[in-house]
């Protein structure tokens, strides 16, 4: 099964490439089939993204990647880690839609593209070429795009590491929980703050909600889980105007 799914994905994304075409807009709409491709990448942007944002360096070394795909990873690129990079690539890239294949530079058709405009970087996502794309096939593209920002150009090394991050972190191996609050505050740029270092009384609130929210998917899967092996990140937000912050908390706990 693992043989057929690499299979699946390289054979999606063999094809994709950058280019800096001009893209025609997408002609879709309710009822004609496309959009659940919509919905599907939306999804997989998403989930993607809540994976692997609780996954640092240290926890990078305990996912059981092959050596090229770690070392890829935790090399270099754009004054950080290529991690870090593909991490930060998935929340700032768009996702637009047109009904045909996307064009590379080779003018060879591909089901998915990068570009970047005056907007910022997005990706360009065919909606007929993807009626048959699972989500964990779309999961493993966004990583592949996500990677030609950072500057790597090698399609089939980043089909690897799309691949190997979603499978080694994709459920049942891990498990997710998230939870967000807004508070009025004193000074919200402190609490801001206390917020993104997992300090003060909002973040260790919501903290402890998704501890016991991974406690609770354990039971329900009849296992048995250490919550010290859970890994916790958190973003805060402050509107300093209404004197709130909005903090959200992000855990994962891995399976094995």
């Amino acid at each position: 099964m693992k043989n057929l799914f690499i299979y699946t994905i390289t054979t999606l994304v063999f094809l994709f490439s950058a280019s800096m075409l001009n893209a025609k807009p997408d002609q879709s709409g309710p009822g004609n089939g496309t959009d659940y491709v919509k919905v599907l990448f939306a999804d997989a942007q998403y989930d993607v993204i809540r994976m692997l944002t609780p996954v640092d360096a240290d926890g990078l070394k305990t996912c059981g990647l092959s050596a090229e795909v770690y070392g890829w990873l935790s090399g270099q690129a754009q004054n950080d880690t290529r991690f870090n990079r593909v991490k930060y690539w998935l929340h700032a890239m768009d996702l637009r839609f047109q009904q045909e294949p996307c064009t590379d530079f080779t003018k060879l058709p591909a089901s998915i593209c990068y570009f970047k405009d005056q907007a910022g970087p997005y990706v360009m996502i065919s909606l007929q070429e993807n009626k048959m794309t699972t989500k964990d096939q779309a999961m493993a593209m966004l990583i592949h795009e996500a990677g030609h920002f950072t500057g790597e150009p090698d399609h089939l090394l980043l089909d690897r590491v799309g691949v190997a991050l979603v499978q080694t972190l994709k459920l049942p191996g891990s498990l997710f929980a998230d939870a967000s609050s807004s508070d009025i505050v004193a000074n919200p740029f402190q609490a801001t703050d206390d917020c993104e270092k997992g300090a003060g009384p909002q973040a260790k609130s919501l903290r402890e909600q998704v501890r016991i929210a991974l406690l609770k998917q354990c039971s329900d899967r009849g296992i048995s889980c250490d919550d010290s092996k859970i890994s916790y990140a958190f973003e805060g937000e402050n509107d300093f105007q209404e004197m709130k912050v909005t903090c959200l908390a992000r855990a994962v706990l891995k399976l094995r």
